[in-house]
C-alpha cells in the first residue's frame, strides 16, 4: 500500500477533528527530531532548559503542525487529482461576501437566521480561515514580542505559504493543486493574526512575560545540571574525534592531538574546552579562580589516568595474564569488569548529586557556569523551578 492511501485509510474523514488527531499523532515524532537541536540551542544560550519556555515552544510547534495539516489533509490520490476540472485559483478580492449573500440563509434583520447560517459552508469556511491564524497572532505578540505591523506581515506570509502549498499541488507532488488558491484566504488569515494579536495581551496577565522567562532561564543556567554536563561531554567527544580527523596528517601521534584539544586549547580559552566554551562552562579552582597551566595539566592528566588509562590497563593485564584455569581467568576478568563498571556508576551518581568527581577532589578544581544574568528590576524576578 502506498503512503497516500495508507494515510487516508488511517485518518480520512470530512471533519476537521480527525485532521487534528493526525497532527497529535505525528507531533511526538517531530518533537523527537527537534529535541536535541532545541536543547543544544537552549543550553548554549541560557545554560538551561526552562520548562515554561519549553512548553511554549513545543505548543507553538504543535499549533503550526495542526494548521499545516488542516491545509493539506486529507490527501487525495494522484489519479483523482488528474481528473479534476475545478478552478485552481480565485483571484477576486472579497468574493466570499458574494458567496455569503448567495448561499447562506443569513438575514441581518432576522436573528433566527444567525445559527443556521453558521452551518453554511460560505460562512463557516470564512470563520475557519480567520480562526486558523488567531493562535499565530497570539504567539507572535506574547512570546516573540512582535508589534501589530510585524504580526500582520508574518500572518500574511504564513497564509501565502499555505496558499502556495495548495497551488503547487503539495510542492509539485501532485500534477496540479487539489485545493483552491483563494486570494480571500490571504486577507482572512491575516485578519486572524491581527485578532490574535489582541488576545495575546490576555496571556500576559496569566503567564510570565517574555522578559521574566528570559531572566529565569539565565538564572537556572547559573547551575550546571546533569544534562548540561552530559551534553558537554558528548560535544567534546564529538569535537575531539572530528578534530582528530583534520590533524591526523599533522600529528603522527594521537596523544599530541589529545594535548592540543584538552590542554592547549582550554589554556588559551581561559579554562574551557570547545564543548565547555559552547555551553558557557569553565574549569576553575575551588575558590573560583582561573586555573594555572600547571593546574590545568594536572586536572586533565588525573582525569585521563583515572577514567581511561587505569581501566584500560586493568583490562589489558587480565587479558594477558597467564592463567591455566579457565574458571579462574573468567572470575578475574568479571571481577575487574565489575569493578570498572561500579566505579563509573559511582561517578555518574556523583554527577547526579552535583558532587565533585574524584579527579576534581584530587586537583581541587571544579566546573563553573559563565552564564551572566541580565539586570532586571527586582520585582520582575520570580524564583524559577528546577529545569527538567
Amino acid at each position: 500500500m502506498g503512503f497516500i492511501p495508507w494515510i487516508n485509510s488511517l485518518f480520512y474523514s470530512s471533519g476537521y477533528l480527525n485532521v487534528i488527531k493526525v497532527a497529535f499523532f505525528t507531533f511526538p515524532f517531530l518533537a523527537f527530531l527537534i529535541t536535541l537541536p532545541y536543547m543544544m540551542h537552549q543550553y548554549h544560550k541560557y545554560g538551561s532548559v526552562y520548562y515554561v519556555r519549553a512548553g511554549i515552544f513545543y505548543s507553538f510547534i504543535l499549533y503550526l503542525l495542526v494548521a499545516y495539516f488542516l491545509v493539506i489533509l486529507p490527501l487525495p490520490t494522484t489519479a483523482s487529482v488528474r481528473m479534476l476540472t475545478t478552478p485552481r485559483m480565485q483571484l477576486i478580492p472579497f468574493h466570499f461576501i458574494l458567496d455569503i449573500i448567495k448561499e447562506s440563509p443569513l438575514v441581518l434583520s432576522k436573528i433566527s437566521t444567525y445559527l443556521p447560517s453558521l452551518l453554511n459552508p460560505s460562512i463557516y469556511v470564512v470563520l475557519y480561515n480567520i480562526l486558523l491564524t488567531v493562535p499565530f497572532g497570539i504567539y507572535l505578540r506574547y512570546y516573540f514580542k512582535c508589534d501589530m505591523k510585524k504580526t500582520l506581515i508574518y500572518s500574511f506570509f504564513l497564509s501565502l505559504f499555505f496558499e502556495l502549498t495548495q497551488l503547487s499541488g503539495l510542492y509539485f507532488i501532485y500534477p496540479r493543486g487539489y485545493r483552491l488558491f483563494d486570494v480571500d484566504d490571504l486577507f482572512l488569515n491575516t485578519l486572524g493574526g491581527g485578532i490574535g494579536y489582541f488576545f495575546g495581551k490576555l496571556l500576559m496577565y496569566i503567564l510570565p512575560n517574555r522578559d521574566q522567562i528570559e531572566t529565569d532561564s539565565y538564572r537556572l543556567g547559573l547551575k550546571i545540571s546533569l544534562i548540561r554536563r552530559m551534553m558537554t561531554y558528548g560535544f567534546d567527544l564529538f569535537g575531539f574525534l572530528l578534530f582528530s580527523l583534520f590533524t591526523h596528517f599533522i600529528f603522527s601521534e594521537w596523544w599530541l592531538t589529545l594535548i592540543f584539544y584538552f590542554i592547549l586549547f582550554p589554556y588559551v580559552c581561559k579554562g574551557s574546552t570547545f564543548g565547555q566554551l559552547f555551553y558557557h562552562i569553565k574549569m576553575v579552582t575551588y575558590q573560583e579562580e582561573p586555573l594555572s597551566f600547571f593546574k590545568l595539566c594536572a586536572r586533565q592528566l588525573v582525569a585521563f589516568i583515572i577514567y581511561f588509562l587505569i581501566p584500560f590497563m586493568m583490562l589489558f593485564m587480565v587479558e594477558n595474564i597467564n592463567v591455566s584455569n579457565d574458571l579462574l581467568f573468567t572470575l578475574c576478568f568479571l571481577s575487574i569488569l565489575m569493578t570498572i563498571f561500579l566505579f563509573y556508576i559511582f561517578s555518574f551518581i556523583q554527577l547526579i548529586r552535583r558532587k565533585p568527581l574524584l579527579h576534581e577532589v584530587i586537583t581541587k578544581t571544579k566546573w563553573m557556569s559563565t552564564i551572566k544574568v541580565p539586570k532586571v528590576e527586582e520585582h520582575d524576578i520570580i524564583e524559577p523551578s528546577e529545569e527538567s
